[in-house]
């Protein structure tokens, strides 16, 4: 009830959607809360592998504004939402902010170094990707036109587009199901997140996932009406001709898919840009020469 009652604010101040992380946590200081008080500070999966390669405990920005707890177009955590909902502020205040991705945040320690199997005295370099995969997919289309809408289609299917800004309107964007999350440089994937693709893809789940990302790419224009020309598709999705050609169809809008491993290629390209090596400009250059040439599908095509 605590959290249902917060949610009118809580679009303007974090993300719009409700997201898993508030519940679990709620959930815990429920059944556990003698355990929850003891506990000094919550990392999400990738704070716990920062701190056990290089010791150091930060949250990166992508996957922070995916929990509902960080405040909307970053800043930190949201310390009145976890007043709200009843939570132990030092869980998240009494550590460190989240931090863009392309940070160094130091070397392996010795102890990772040898677990990896690096030369005695070499320590590599810890360098923050875009944790969040569909900010990582996403990567190289950060100067993309807003008549641009993102799909990324596999496991988890999210509908998205880069704006410059997060999305204020409350009412709008939690009847639209849409959240605010953040792209390595900042700034705004307002998405939707829905249903993945069927580990057995029959005909009538592929209907299924095209019918779904038409009312996405409805709900991102209702949001912010700029015309959608045209879909980006990457992901497993990217290379199956048949969703392909229905999502254009079904969703109106012509399609370019691009096959290839963009999450790991975008994780690449980000700390490339961390290390100095690659220019923020030249990510969808030297990504896409990794890859095959994209596929056109046409709203009329079969």
């Amino acid at each position: 009830k605590r959290q249902v009652s917060t949610q009118s604010t809580w679009g303007v101040r974090t993300t719009a959607v409700p997201r898993s992380t508030p519940f679990q946590l709620t959930l815990l200081r429920d059944r556990h809360g003698a355990s929850l008080a003891k506990a000094k500070l919550a990392l999400d999966l990738p704070a716990y592998f920062h701190q056990k390669l290089c010791g150091v405990a930060a949250p990166e920005l992508s996957m922070a504004s995916t929990t509902q707890l960080m405040r909307a177009g970053g800043g930190g955590w949201d310390e009145t939402t976890l007043i709200e909902l009843g939570l132990p502020v030092g869980l998240f205040l009494h550590g460190l902010d989240p931090v863009p991705a392309t940070s160094v945040l130091g070397r392996l320690t010795e102890e990772a170094a040898a677990a990896v199997g690096c030369k005695a005295g070499h320590r590599p370099l810890v360098v923050l990707p875009a944790t969040y995969n569909a900010a990582s997919a996403f990567a190289v289309f950060h100067n993309n036109a807003m008549s641009d809408a993102l799909a990324c289609l596999g496991g988890a299917t999210v509908v998205g587009r880069i704006l410059p800004a997060p999305v204020r309107s409350v009412q709008a964007a939690l009847k639209a199901g849409l959240t605010n999350e953040m792209c390595w440089d900042g700034k705004t994937l307002l998405s939707r997140p829905s249903a993945g693709l069927s580990k057995d893809p029959v005909q009538s789940a592929l209907e299924a996932i095209s019918n779904d990302v038409k009312t996405s790419i409805q709900s991102l224009h209702a949001a912010v009406p700029v015309g959608i020309q045209r879909l980006v598709v990457v992901g497993g999705g990217a290379q199956n001709a048949f969703l392909c050609s229905r999502v254009a169809k079904v969703a109106g809008v012509p399609v370019t898919a691009i096959a290839g491993e963009m999450v790991a290629l975008g994780n690449a390209a980000v700390q490339g840009i961390g290390l100095g090596l690659l220019l923020p400009d030249q990510i969808y250059s030297t990504v896409t020469q990794a890859l095959p040439p994209p596929t056109s599908y046409a709203p009329g095509s079969q």
